[in-house]
């Protein structure tokens, strides 16, 4: 038990899975682990990459991210193109960084910087 590291309640859940098939005899195991794959099969496949060429579910609800998702692949571009420099981003960040960190320090601890 120690070495594989199973709890008791993970040991309970395929004890009642294994407790579930054996009514069906020796072939109780085979058949709950076909019946098993052939419902994953048909459930997550259609999930994951559609039917006849069709587009997969999750394709489908995340759609309307798709244009969140192209524009945060190119950040640099994305700012460039809305007039943002990012290396003044970064800079300022970092001035703002070291003016809250100096802050903290001249006050002996009154102050608490809220970017930690």
């Amino acid at each position: 038990l120690e070495r594989t590291g199973s709890s008791l309640q993970s040991l309970a859940i395929a004890a009642a899975g294994i407790d579930a098939v054996r009514p069906l005899g020796p072939f109780g195991s085979f058949i709950g682990i076909s019946v098993l794959f052939v419902f994953l099969i048909l459930v997550l496949r259609p999930i994951f990459y559609g039917v006849n060429g069709g587009p997969s579910i999750i394709s489908v609800v995340l759609s309307p991210f798709s244009g969140i998702v192209e524009l945060l692949s190119q950040p640099y571009a994305f700012l460039l193109s809305n007039g943002i420099n990012p290396v003044g981003v970064l800079i300022s960040v970092a001035f703002v960084r070291i003016g809250l960190k100096f802050l903290e320090q001249a006050s002996n601890g009154k102050f608490k910087s809220p970017l930690g």
